[in-house]
Formats: C-alpha cells, sequence, structure tokens
C-alpha cells in the first residue's frame, strides 16, 4: 500500500517532534520531510511532492493566500492543513483559500491530528470547533455589516450554530430533518460569501460545530 506522505513546517522543534510522534504508530502516514522556514516548506513541496503539508500558521514569516497557491502549483495535488494556537479570525480569513483543508489548533490531543488527516485524506475537510465558531462569528458580522436578509428558519438554525451546536443537535431542536439543516446551513453560507470548502465544514461526518 502506497504511504500518505506528509512535509511539517513548524519553527519549534518540540512541535515537530509531537507530530513525528503522533504518527509513529501509522503506518499508512509517512513524514518525509521538516521545515522550520517557510522557504525551506516550499522547497520540500517542490522536491518531494508530499501529499499534505501541515503548516504552522506563524513561522519566520506568515504564510500568505498567493504563498499557498505557489505551493500548490508545483505540487498539484497537495493538500494544506493549518496547524497553530492562534484562533484570531483576521488569521483564519486570511487562509480562507485552496489548498486549505483543515486548521487544528496546537492544544488539541495528537490524537486529534490523525483523525483529521485521516478526514483530509478521505477528502473532506477538518477544522477544530474553536476555528468554526469564528467563521461563524465573520458570517454573523458580515450579515450584520451588508444587511443580507436570513429566512426565519435559517436564522433559528444560524443562531444555534453560533451556540456551538452540531446538525443532528440543531435538527432535534428545531423538530426538522438533518437535510433541512444541511439545506439551511448551505444557504446561509452562500449569502455570507464563503466558498463552498468553508460550507462543507457543516455538512462533513467530522466533529463540527
Amino acid at each position: 500500500m502506497q504511504s500518505y506522505t506528509i512535509v511539517v513546517a513548524d519553527d519549534h522543534p518540540l512541535v515537530r517532534a509531537g507530530v513525528r510522534a503522533a504518527f509513529s504508530l501509522e503506518e499508512r502516514y509517512q513524514i518525509v520531510g521538516e521545515a522550520c522556514r517557510r522557504y525551506e516548506a516550499f522547497e520540500l513541496v517542490q522536491t518531494l511532492q508530499p501529499n499534505l503539508l501541515i503548516l504552522d500558521l506563524v513561522m519566520d514569516v506568515s504564510p500568505t493566500a498567493e504563498w499557498l497557491k505557489q505551493c500548490q502549483a508545483v505540487c498539484p495535488h497537495l493538500k494544506i492543513l493549518i496547524l497553530s494556537s492562534h484562533t484570531d479570525a483576521k488569521y483564519i480569513m486570511t487562509l480562507r483559500t485552496e489548498p486549505v483543508v483543515g486548521f487544528v489548533l496546537k492544544d488539541e490531543a495528537s490524537e486529534c491530528l490523525v483523525q483529521a488527516v485521516r478526514v483530509i485524506e478521505g477528502g473532506s475537510t477538518w477544522y477544530s470547533q474553536a476555528v468554526t465558531r469564528q467563521l461563524l462569528q465573520h458570517a454573523e458580522d458580515q450579515r450584520l455589516k451588508h444587511h443580507y436578509r436570513l429566512t426565519p428558519r435559517e436564522q433559528q438554525v444560524f443562531d444555534l450554530m453560533v451556540q456551538g451546536k452540531d446538525n443532528s443537535a440543531i435538527a432535534l431542536a428545531l423538530g426538522v430533518s438533518i437535510h433541512t439543516v444541511r439545506r439551511c446551513a448551505t444557504l446561509i453560507y452562500q449569502k455570507a460569501g464563503f466558498r463552498s470548502r468553508v460550507e462543507a465544514i457543516l455538512q462533513s461526518q467530522t466533529p463540527r460545530i
């Protein structure tokens, strides 16, 4: 079975060691390179052509959306998982672009990182709950700023999302089907101007808001 290859980019040796330890018992996943600078990460991506780049949000120079796209340009199949201690919305929204498919916080258990990679390998997305709440808050801010209208049902769904409820809990609270909740979620995010990648957070079968 072909390995799923990973490059880790973080300027803290202890973090890189922690990531290695998290995958040490996972035969499927192979860490093929490590970088402590952004230019090193780019060179490894170009040379090694990994499946995934686990990337610290703030290294020597914070990654930009353009830099992320450059990485994908030299490695077209590349996916990027952000690993960070920051949940500030300004960082998250800056990187709301392809090829980023996930965001894991450094204070989460190592099992969470491994699970995130499994989900990403399967073609879905993974965002920590705190990050997803920031995305939802941004949607609410956009709604207030631009005065776009939600239907009464969409507003009910959105209010429960902001409270941290998952789709099943929302459906139970409102007495509707999960399909209805997902449809409302999609409409909410379309009105907020989110991209389909972010909408997938709400519809994936990973831990959600």
